[in-house]
């Protein structure tokens, strides 16, 4: 795995957890299929995590907070030991990966990564995911899919990868904590 040797103690923003029944309404929208290879950022304590191996996704994982990867390693054990969940500790915009065609994204990622991580997979990957489903703050989520007309700079990056579009609305409550903005 990634070791970040950085000091984070004055770095590590809030973590927001999904909880298990708004991760099932999102892995419903993402429509996971058997044997689809999943990147997922900022796995926290699991929830999505759970959901998409039991979907039958093969899982990337990766968690910055050493505690809650320690946690997940645990958790799911004999999944890291089949082969289907792969998890590195470290920061992900550091996390040099080789995934095959076809892969995607299904992710609560921490908010201060949304824009290099969203920037790195419509341009900077090869190959690109095939698909890019993130839990994200409600306002975040509202650029990337602006009405006609209201295009900007980041509805722009997001139409040389495809459609962007909401399509889940998330109360704050839908975190542990409960996040401090509206989400999507």
């Amino acid at each position: 795995g990634i070791t970040d040797d950085r000091d984070m103690s004055e770095q590590t923003p809030q973590q927001h957890d999904l909880n298990d029944a708004w991760a099932a309404k999102v892995l419903a929208v993402a429509a996971i299929r058997i044997g689809d290879t999943v990147a997922e950022i900022g796995a926290g304590h699991g929830a999505l995590t759970a959901g998409l191996l039991a979907a039958g996704a093969k899982v990337h994982a990766v968690e910055r907070d050493e505690l809650r990867s320690k946690g997940l390693r645990t958790r799911f054990a004999a999944q890291i030991a089949d082969g289907s969940l792969q998890l590195w500790t470290g920061d992900a915009q550091q996390w040099q990966h080789h995934l095959p065609p076809g892969w995607r994204v299904v992710a609560n990622p921490p908010f201060n990564l949304t824009a290099p991580l969203v920037h790195r997979w419509v341009v900077g990957e090869d190959p690109p995911p095939m698909a890019i489903d993130l839990v994200l703050q409600r306002e975040t989520g509202m650029k990337m899919s602006p009405k006609p007309g209201e295009q900007n700079r980041t509805s722009v990056l997001m139409a040389v990868a495809g459609r962007a579009s909401v399509r889940l609305l998330l109360p704050r409550e839908a975190t542990t904590p409960p996040s401090r903005v509206d989400l999507c």
